[in-house]
């Protein structure tokens, strides 16, 4: 195997550079979101002009802003890697030596050479690679002769204009990196991948665990790794136990990279557990490391276990956190923290969440009849009455458009429930996944807790987190109403939820059928929940 790589938007990437460039030559309007694509599609759309600014705004980029540049989110750990199984990796980029439109002449591939330099790249105690296996090509042409002249079994590039080259080998294998889900066209020849991990996952396999020491002694160089251990079994591990020399015990997790580039969850879980142990709340962990770039924390380890049958005792100690997380929103550290992901502080938030999950559904070729059946049978239908029902019967004292104000929010760790919390032999709970956390309506909170497919409880202990959580919020007087009125909204926010992994393209899962039958299964019965629910007005949790 001899895997070559491309560098630009691959490698490299130049997301908020991009926009700092922009931003300083007044180029876009205020208020403007959006990542490097976004950007060049906003400058083309005014024609020529644009097109000359984009053209310059590269040649800055790539030139005078090239040390600002960043890692691809997860590509560090694939190249340690790659490095722990010793598969010879070559990198080939169509670069030319100047940008004609950059008045200052710097040459771009030596800009390039240096800041892999300051990355580690060519260092043997992180990436290891050889200068002499990178190549900078003056055109697509010259880019695809050099890969096959290097003999590259694999090649992974962002553009898929490189594999439909005319000379493109037709015995490497294509690997269509799409961080962005574009749904570009391609063929059958070409593997589609949305994230290093998935290439990483669908290419390599698992880990073992000697190549786990080498990636994890690469992407925590400060630390002495004694050993690095999955917790849970499989090539999808993203959690793992840490032992340290010095006999310390840690968490290590790798966060998957998401489509959405406007919100890191390593960054908010991060935030998160500092924010809340600084002010007194110590139920999260303890951060002891993080990397932004590759997308990992440490954490203090945690010796607890699983709430796998939960008691009144257990349901109490939820509560409890949620009372103190509902109280310290008077201090003044809490205020600048987000919205949670995915926040609903009205009712078009919910309806739109489930518009945008079906819409990304009906985007993709679907090639279950029984899914296609199930959405525009059951799932579409449902959805026009539940909104008509829900519109009708809110609460009078709030408009169904309004958003909640923050005076009735509150912090919440939005995947709440005994899936991610462990149970110490002292009798306390410890919160474990903050992923999430932000400003948000409690009735989201007491809702998912719900209909989460993890959080299978008896009913009266569902009844019991029910009351407890009106009891909490006992001072929004539409806090029972809401709950009532927008309970099955969220579930058919969930319905969507259970169906992602028909979403899923590029790589190869053992029993993906049957986990999309049971998920198609799950989102069955969940409709029927909610239809339930409307028809007889509502009914008791």
């Amino acid at each position: 195997m001899h895997i070559g790589l491309d560098f630009d938007n691959t490698i490299a990437c130049y997301d908020q550079s991009f926009i700092k460039a922009a931003t300083g030559r007044n180029l876009l309007p205020p208020n403007w979101s959006g990542g490097k694509r976004a950007l060049r599609d906003f400058l083309r759309n005014k024609g020529d002009v644009g097109e000359q600014e984009w053209q310059a705004l590269q040649g800055r980029v790539y030139g005078k802003l090239m040390p600002e540049a960043e890692l691809k989110p997860g590509v560090g750990w694939f190249l340690l890697f790659c490095k722990a199984r010793k598969i010879p990796l070559s990198i080939v980029s169509h670069k030319t030596e100047y940008s004609p439109k950059d008045p200052a002449r710097i040459p771009l591939r030596s800009a390039a050479l240096q800041w892999m330099t300051a990355k580690g790249f060519f260092g043997s105690h992180v990436y290891g690679l050889k200068e002499d296996k990178i190549f900078f090509e003056s055109t697509r042409r010259q880019k695809v002769e050099r890969i096959k002249s290097l003999g590259c079994t694999h090649f992974v590039d962002d553009l898929l204009e490189v594999f439909q080259e005319e000379n493109f080998p037709r015995d490497v294998e294509k690997l269509l990196y799409d961080p962005e889900d574009l749904d570009q066209q391609s063929t059958g020849s070409i593997d589609v991948y949305n994230s290093w991990s998935s290439i990483g996952n669908g290419l390599l396999g698992p880990e073992t665990h000697a190549e786990l020491g080498v990636i994890v002694r690469g992407v925590v160089p400060k630390e002495t790794i004694q050993e690095c251990v999955p917790i849970s079994p499989g090539g999808n591990s993203t959690v793992f136990k840490l032992c340290l020399s010095d006999k310390s015990e840690n968490l290590l997790k790798r966060y998957p990279q998401e489509i959405a580039v406007n919100r890191s969850r390593l960054k908010t879980e991060v935030s998160a557990c500092r924010l809340l142990r600084t002010v007194g709340i110590e139920q999260p962990a303890e951060v002891i490391y993080e990397d932004v770039e590759n997308e990992i924390a440490v954490f203090r380890w945690i010796d607890g276990s699983r709430v796998a049958n939960p008691k009144a005792k257990h349901i109490e100690s939820l509560l409890q956190f949620v009372e103190e997380l509902r109280n310290i929103k008077r201090t003044d550290e809490v205020h600048a923290f987000p919205s949670a992901k995915e926040a609903c502080l009205s009712g078009p938030d919910i309806c739109d969440q489930i518009q945008n999950r079906r819409d990304r559904l009906g985007r993709r070729e679907i090639k279950s009849e029984e899914l296609k059946t199930f959405l525009s049978q059951i799932f579409d239908p449902l959805v026009a009455k539940t909104i008509a029902w829900a519109q009708e019967e809110w609460p009078a004292g709030r408009s169904f458009f309004e958003p909640l104000p923050r005076k009735f929010q509150t912090l919440s760790p939005s995947d709440f429930g005994f899936h991610n919390a462990l149970w110490e032999r002292s009798g306390k709970l410890r919160v474990v996944d903050l992923e999430y956390f932000g400003w948000d309506d409690p009735v989201k909170l007491a809702s998912d807790f719900c209909w989460h497919p993890a959080m299978k409880i008896p009913q009266r202990l569902q009844q019991k987190w029910i009351l407890g959580m009106r009891q909490l919020f006992s001072s929004d007087q539409d806090f029972e109403n809401r709950l009532t009125i927008g309970h099955p909204l969220y579930g058919l926010r969930w319905v969507m939820i259970v169906l992602k992994p028909f979403l899923s393209k590029g790589g190869r899962m053992a029993g993906r059928d049957q986990l999309l039958q049971d998920r198609l299964c799950k989102s069955r019965s969940f409709c029927d929940d909610v239809r339930n629910w409307v028809d007889r007005g509502h009914q008791q949790f």
